[in-house]
């Protein structure tokens, strides 16, 4: 699989449909509404045979535990095409995702399957998970899940502690 690296601006009309019909298809649902939402996004792309076939994406986010605030990478949109699912396209995808995220401290992800990203590095955060809104009041999110992808050294991460990132249009998560 041939993976390009391409920032949101740098997407062709072409190429956005593309990535919009692939998750959209992967996931049974549209995402033209949450393609809008990532406009500062880097896209990881996959390509077999000339066609787009795989996709992830990152944004930056800030996350705070109790003890300090990270920057993040937060991992959005992951997809394959449902015709090549179960091949490892999209664990290159992701693993091609951690080798790009090293400016980050932590990476993170809302994942719809634990044990696809528990393979790759990835580690599910088991406390409380909340959000700050504009005015900083702090809002529980009981029903939301976390993985963490831990960068370099950091070793003061609480994972049983409370997580929580800056409310943001579309999912929190």
């Amino acid at each position: 699989m041939l993976i390009s690296v391409l920032n949101n601006d740098e997407l062709d009309e072409e190429t956005l449909h593309e990535l919009i019909k692939l998750c959209s298809e992967a996931y049974e649902e549209d995402f033209n509404y949450y393609f809008s939402l990532l406009k500062n996004a880097k896209h990881v792309i996959g390509y077999l045979d000339g066609k787009i076939v795989s996709h992830a994406a990152y944004v930056e986010r800030i996350l705070y535990t109790e003890q300090r605030s990270y920057r993040a990478a937060y991992i959005e949109a992951v997809a394959t095409h449902p015709s090549v699912q179960g091949k490892g396209l999209g664990s290159q995808i992701m693993s091609h995702i951690t080798t790009l995220i090293d400016e980050f401290e932590l990476g993170a992800l809302s994942p719809s399957e634990h044990e696809f990203y528990a393979r790759l590095g990835w580690s599910l955060w088991e406390g409380p998970l909340g959000y700050y809104d504009q005015s900083l009041n702090e809002f529980s999110c009981p029903d939301e899940e976390v993985m963490i992808y831990q960068i370099g050294e950091i070793n003061d991460i609480d994972f049983k502690g409370k997580l929580l990132c800056n409310w943001r249009e579309g999912d929190v998560w």
